[in-house]
């Protein structure tokens, strides 16, 4: 194995990927097991501080 690439953007872009792709697992997962409820209560927090900021 062999140690961090520093000063590499191609494994920066990479990490950055993976995380946006874990943050989309997790959704998919939370879809999976809590159905239509979980798209609905994250719309309800984004309308709630939506009116929040317009205040």
């Amino acid at each position: 194995m062999t140690g961090p690439i520093a000063d590499s953007q191609p494994a920066r872009d990479n990490e950055s990927e993976f995380t946006e792709l874990a943050g989309q697992g997790t959704d998919l997962v939370n879809f999976m097991v809590r159905g239509d409820e979980t798209g609905l209560s994250d719309s309800v927090k984004a309308a709630v501080m939506g009116l929040e900021d317009a205040e």
